[in-house]
């Protein structure tokens, strides 16, 4: 039970929070960018546009973890 109220201590859950709001505008551009890029590639191959959904994802990832 220590745990959980260290984890939810004002200062880290301020901070999840906030991170948690930031990871929405920030997808929410990265989301953007794939569907510009996925429009402009509708030609090429599958095996390319799944690469690109993947790196989307890692791209959102990793930003929260910045963020």
């Amino acid at each position: 039970m220590n745990t959980i109220s260290i984890l939810f201590d004002g200062h880290i859950a301020y901070a999840f929070a906030w991170t948690m709001i930031h990871s929405l505008w920030q997808c929410a551009v990265v989301a953007a960018v794939l569907a510009a890029s996925l429009r402009i590639t509708r030609n090429h191959s599958a095996a390319l546009r799944y690469l690109q959904g993947i790196l989307a994802m890692v791209v959102c990832v990793i930003i929260s973890g910045i963020t």
